[in-house]
């Protein structure tokens, strides 16, 4: 019954958080892209690293921090203790929101700051993303290990198929049909 009850917390505490953060994240952005309010603005030069360096952010973070989480996801398994491995799970799973959340305030500052035309693009697929991470019970058992996996099944084999695997098994054996064997005199 404990692990049951760490679950849940470990659960309610992830999906808490995710949605606070999300929910800000979220109001900011309409703030910032709907006011008209004359917010001063960077050097020209200035704004243009910049914003090569957020947009490289966003190519080298995403899809960094999704494999260096998963990564770390697989080496949970390996710890017997369940609180240890859910606190493990938990510190993950914060990192990653994080990495997504820092991205999109990011964005939002590009966008006060320097009017970038792409801004409100980037900043829907941060959002649209952060709904593919958004942690669930289900996601939280299999990540942590607590219950394997499910394995895809194979599809079903076609009746032709093994037809023609019998054919090829008697073409293999040399015996053909039995009229061919001659008898001996």
């Amino acid at each position: 019954m404990e692990k049951e009850a760490l679950i849940v917390s470990t659960n309610k505490k992830l999906k808490t958080d995710f949605y606070i953060w999300y929910g800000i994240l979220i109001a900011l952005g309409i703030i910032c892209f709907k006011t008209s309010y004359p917010f001063p603005k960077l050097n020209d030069s200035l704004t243009i690293h910049l914003q090569q360096v957020i947009i490289l952010c966003l190519l080298v973070g995403i899809p960094g921090v999704l494999i260096y989480t998963k990564n770390k996801m697989k080496t949970l398994v390996d710890v017997s203790d369940i609180g240890k491995r859910l606190s493990l799970y938990e510190k993950n799973v914060r990192l990653r929101q994080t990495v997504f959340f820092v991205l999109g305030f990011l964005i939002l500052f590009i966008q006060v700051f320097t009017l970038m035309s792409s801004a409100l693009m980037l900043f829907l697929v941060i959002i649209c993303l952060c709904l593919f991470i958004a942690p669930t019970r289900s996601r939280l058992e299999t990540e942590a290990g607590i219950i394997p996996p499910i394995e895809e099944s194979k599809p079903a084999a076609d009746p032709t198929d093994a037809e023609s695997e019998e054919e090829e098994e008697e073409e293999e054996s040399g015996i053909d049909d039995e009229s061919d064997i001659k008898p001996q005199s």
